[in-house]
């Protein structure tokens, strides 16, 4: 169940972090738990914030945690 969740979040942020991606998510992606892995989404919103404001950072990975 990560693992999906984890590629749909590098997918996300494709497109405003180019090859980055995969670094920007790291936490998420190395997550062992639903817990680790809410915590990457949430360090992820705080970078996705700085190109979509807080709310739409929020409303786009709201959907992405476990």
């Amino acid at each position: 169940r990560h693992r999906a969740a984890a590629q749909a979040l590098v997918a996300l942020l494709l497109p405003f972090f180019g090859p980055d991606a995969p670094r920007i998510a790291e936490a998420a992606l190395r997550a062992r738990s639903v817990a680790e892995f809410n915590e990457g989404v949430s360090a992820v919103a705080d970078r996705l914030a700085i190109h979509l404001g807080r709310r739409k950072a929020a409303e786009a990975t709201d959907r992405l945690r476990l």
